[in-house]
């Protein structure tokens, strides 16, 4: 018999979510570990476990039962690594509203990784086998009690384990399952924080197996960008090669790419630095002191690991909020890799000037190896010598009307939502207020949009919303009533399939047009029937 299913979407980091499911009589949190007396024992997983596809389609699609409730991924533990990512990523994709339940492989080790994937429901069956064989579960993975000299937890079983060595195999199972409570709760506070990314990583390097099914995972950016955020709160660390294919960074560089519009023929390229937006740091203020005017001659792009920002865009997401280490060591991967995006970018200048050294030189030679480069930094990026050396460059550049501010506005734009609004007047007519880096945009009088440094975005005011609106660009329309603080989504009648959750977006109905900031996908949107879709901002009645 068919069970009835709510969900209520609460969180959502990419693919995975914390979303409350009301099956029948009871509730649960994803991501959730299921054991005895749960619906667990309702859910149908009879005849072929998932994992014979990839041995007997022909037996496979005769014999295998799907639920009508949930997503069941069965048997995927036989599985290589690389057979477990393609699995999941094609079951969650058939139906992204479905709970998907992930049998018989979920371990503290993986399973915050299995939630990344979209993985909603686990059952506890491998906390029970591996009390059987006397394992005992901690985060990082497995130790065997029998050759444990102390217990590293504190929990009622452990501490039961320290005074007797009857019922170990029943403790066991107790702690274990403890252990996979804690990582569902864990993963659960990481969604909500949009960090679950960083900790996979760092748990990544301390299994193999895991470090496979994550490059794997990157490997199908179709995937990753049906639901990942491109604007978050949550600070970027790319502390591991494995950081260089993850979402919000290959997002970042190829939009940059795709954006990218110089307003000189001259290109400075300057080293990053830890503090960011780099234009508040030491060493770029001392730049900026040194050449004052004159930066308006040239356009300048940072070279760090791994972005390569152009200075009109680090103001954007993760730019304006990843943290790596400073050190001036660079690998050979990490200078192939930012070397291949800087090159991408500096085609059709005439000049290259680069006050660079150490590392930052390595990339800068092997990015610009077929043109002629200016190198200015002797002794030091902010040495005087290297300073006075930088500014006799640029003072032999022909003089430009460049506006940096005004050109972080168009290329904000640009990155964001494909398209420069016009401002009536040109670019004359528009008034930049606020200190760097809290900006805000007018048209006379009027406020039409603003740096958000919370989420590395441009929002959008009241007065620029009909422009968006009549180009449908991230519309949301919504049912006849007022909008106040949040529009779930129940009251959503059509939404832009290209919103993704944290977007800025637009919504209107006969009576009301507004901004908002979505929580949920275009397409969630349209398919959930119970939470938030849009926190309103800013609204005007017509």
């Amino acid at each position: 018999m068919r069970m009835k299913c709510e969900t209520y979407l609460i969180k959502r980091d990419g693919w995975a979510r914390v979303a409350e499911f009301r099956i029948d009589d009871e509730s649960y949190l994803s991501p959730a570990v299921l054991g005895r007396n749960s619906i667990l024992e309702r859910i149908e997983l009879r005849f072929a476990p998932y994992s014979l596809k990839e041995f007997d389609r022909e037996r496979f699609e005769r014999l295998y039962f799907e639920d009508e409730t949930f997503i069941a991924a069965t048997g995927l533990s036989i599985l290589p690594p690389k057979k477990i990512v393609k699995s999941i990523i094609e079951l969650r994709t058939k139906d992204f509203t479905k709970p998907l339940l992930a049998t018989g492989i979920c371990t503290p080790q993986n399973l915050a990784f299995l939630v990344y994937l979209g993985v909603d429901f686990f059952d506890n069956s491998t906390a029970l086998m591996a009390a059987h064989r006397r394992i005992y579960f901690y985060e990082g993975g497995f130790l065997n009690f029998d050759k444990m000299k102390e217990l590293p937890c504190h929990c009622d079983a452990c501490r039961r384990l320290e005074k007797s060595s009857r019922e170990v195999t029943e403790l066991l199972k107790e702690h274990n399952t403890l252990k996979l409570l804690e990582q569902a709760a864990l993963v659960r506070e990481l969604i909500r924080e949009e960090n679950l990314r960083n900790y996979i990583e760092a748990k990544a390097k301390f299994s193999p197996e895991l470090t496979v099914m994550l490059r794997e995972a990157d490997k199908h950016p179709e995937f990753s960008e049906k639901m990942q955020p491109r604007f978050r709160r949550s600070t970027v660390l790319p502390t591991t090669m494995e950081s260089f294919s993850r979402f919000e960074i290959s997002y970042f560089l190829k939009r940059v790419a795709e954006t990218y519009n110089p307003k000189t023929d001259y290109l400075l390229i300057l080293p990053c630095s830890a503090k960011k937006p780099y234009l508040l740091s030491r060493t770029h203020k001392a730049v900026r002191n040194a050449i004052g005017k004159l930066s308006s001659r040239v356009d300048e792009i940072i070279v760090s690991s791994p972005l390569v920002v152009p200075r009109e865009f680090e103001l954007l997401y993760p730019a304006m909020n990843y943290d790596t280490p400073v050190t001036g060591i660079w690998t050979d991967d990490e200078v192939d890799f930012v070397a291949k995006h800087l090159s991408k970018l500096t085609e059709g200048f005439e000049r290259v000037i680069a006050h660079v050294d150490g590392g930052y030189k390595k990339v800068v030679e092997k990015a610009c190896a077929e043109v002629e480069v200016v190198y200015t930094a002797e002794k030091g990026i902010t040495s005087r010598e290297s300073l006075r050396k930088l500014r006799r460059e640029l003072e032999e550049l022909p003089k430009t009307d460049k506006d940096l501010y005004v050109s972080i506005f168009e290329s904000m734009m640009r990155y964001q939502f494909g398209f420069i609004p016009e401002v009536e007047g040109g670019a004359d007519n528009l008034k930049i207020r606020g200190r760097y880096p809290n900006l805000e945009f007018y048209r006379r009088k009027e406020r039409i949009a603003r740096i958000d440094m919370i989420y590395g975005m441009i929002d959008i005011d009241i007065p620029l919303t009909d422009v968006f609106i009549e180009k449908r660009i991230n519309l949301v329309e919504i049912g006849d009533f007022e909008p106040k603080g949040t529009i779930f989504s129940s009251g959503v009648e059509w939404a832009d399939s290209r919103i993704r959750p944290n977007d800025i977006v637009f919504f209107r109905n006969d009576n009301f047009t507004g901004v908002g900031r979505a929580f949920m996908s275009g397409e969630e949107m349209l398919t959930e029937e119970k939470g938030i879709a849009v926190e309103v901002r800013r609204k005007k009645r017509l």
